[in-house]
């Protein structure tokens, strides 16, 4: 539209000031011609509209072929996490379901976007400064490591919110439900960790073992208390919405979860602050280690609290509208 209307305007100054003159004369000087004008750009301008409105927000083109069947990619992704994960049959269920979700394809998207984005900055001052500053390890051990699990957790039980009933109805234990939660968060935490290696050997000692620490405080806590207050997230994902009309600040959610960001962040200032970086990630790994080992031990927890609020879950899921 723009280019059309540098064109015209192109056009009438090389031909002569009295191009749009004429064809104000020709079409408002002649009633007919005029009305005609009107309906043939009125008509225009409201079926472009719809066809527009039809294309983006009602029916995703790419969505409906999508529907026709898997890629390759995705079909070998969720065979492997059928066949290597606990719970893998489960952990392929809340998968596909993620796949065929295009808000949900975008948030585990942007999340590992930051993952690597963060690490890239980090990366950037070790490159022109030599070293990496307190904010490369802020953005590292924040958004760098558990970003993509962070995001994805507050509507890791809205993705089930489709075959919820089932979920419940069907011989599925409770653990095994938790237990293929916490997979696809971990799985979440695979492209913060598996970079941490590639740049350990190249910063201070300290700063290695503290971003290990945070990766344990990921694994151990951040992960385990994502699943735990889980199914009090009861508003179903829409899996026709855009991904850019979800956002952390919407209702609650995001609130629910601050915490678990807030004690790393007050960590890394105290050892800032205080020049204590060991026994700052001493404390924090300590604490995702004894995450890990109540996780192995036992799942009584998480699953009495599944168990608990099933019945407001389903509820929810049925009542709130999709975000």
């Amino acid at each position: 539209m723009i280019a059309l209307v540098v064109g015209l305007f192109s056009v009438d100054a090389t031909l002569g000031p009295d191009l749009f003159r004429a064809a104000s004369r020709v079409i408002f000087g002649r009633p007919l011609v005029g009305l005609a004008c009107t309906a043939f750009l009125s008509t225009g301008l409201h079926v472009g509209l719809l066809r527009a409105l039809q294309t983006r927000l009602e029916v995703d083109r790419r969505t409906m072929r999508r529907r026709d069947g898997p890629s390759w990619w995705e079909q070998a992704l969720c065979r492997w996490a059928e066949r290597t994960l606990p719970a893998g049959r489960l952990v392929a269920l809340e998968l596909r379901q993620m796949l065929r979700t295009r808000r949900m394809r975008g948030i585990a998207l942007m999340g590992i976007i930051c993952a690597v984005l963060f690490y890239g900055i980090g990366v950037s001052e070790l490159v022109l400064k030599g070293a990496i500053g307190f904010n490369g390890i802020l953005y590292i051990a924040f958004f760098g490591i558990g970003w993509p699990s962070f995001t994805v957790g507050s509507a890791i039980y809205g993705i089930s919110a489709g075959h919820v009933d089932g979920l419940f109805t069907h011989p599925h234990s409770f653990s095994e439900v938790v237990t293929s939660k916490l997979a696809l968060l971990w799985t979440g935490l695979l492209p913060g960790t598996l970079l941490l290696p590639a740049l350990a050997p190249w910063i201070r000692p300290d700063y290695a073992v503290f971003l290990l620490g945070c990766t344990l405080y990921w694994w151990g806590v951040g992960t385990p208390a994502i699943a735990y207050v889980g199914p009090r997230f009861r508003t179903p994902v829409d899996t026709s919405a855009s991904s850019a009309s979800m956002a952390m600040t919407e209702s609650s959610r995001g609130l629910i979860l601050l915490p678990i960001p807030f004690g790393l962040l007050v960590g890394t200032i105290a050892a800032y602050a205080t020049g204590g970086w060991l026994l700052v990630a001493a404390v924090l790994g300590g604490a995702g280690l004894a995450g890990l080992g109540v996780v192995a031990w036992t799942l009584r927890p998480f699953s009495r609290q599944v168990n608990q609020h099933r019945h407001a879950m389903l509820e929810g899921f049925r009542e709130n509208k999709p975000i």
